[in-house]
């Protein structure tokens, strides 16, 4: 198994027992900034993206196996977590396979497309008022 998913699934223990009180830290990205000594950023980011790839699991599984990078894998987690998620999960299957093919740069750029087309279609009905107004809660 690559060595980030490895680190995914040892971040997402670390989050079950966290949950469970059995923290030696204040959160998982506090334990791992102490474990590792990576910046601040670095754990959350990592931690964040751990925790997204619990409902991508064919995301998990080629980052396991080598098909794609932890940097396609954060890509599907930022968009995962946004208005979009429904469609991250509805699409995970070709947006994998998009990023099999892709280096990260570009599978970034391809995604912002794919959101942005998304977006589009979203908007497209709605009053200039209601675009301006609109307030999106992702939780």
């Amino acid at each position: 198994m690559h060595l980030d998913a490895q680190e995914a699934e040892l971040l997402q223990e670390v989050e079950r027992r966290q949950a469970w009180g059995t923290s030696v830290s204040r959160d998982t990205a506090a334990w791992l900034r102490q474990a590792t000594g990576v910046a601040r950023s670095t754990a959350r980011t990592r931690v964040e993206v751990a925790r997204e790839l619990l409902a991508l699991p064919g995301a998990h599984a080629e980052l396991g196996a080598g098909g794609i990078g932890f940097d396609h894998v954060r890509v599907l987690a930022e968009h995962a977590n946004s208005v979009n998620r429904d469609q991250v999960h509805e699409d995970q299957v070709h947006l994998t396979t998009m990023a099999r093919k892709q280096t990260a740069d570009e599978f970034r750029a391809s995604v912002a497309e794919w959101a942005r087309d998304l977006d589009e279609q979203r908007e497209a009905g709605m009053t200039v008022h209601a675009r301006t107004c609109q307030v999106v809660w992702v939780g």
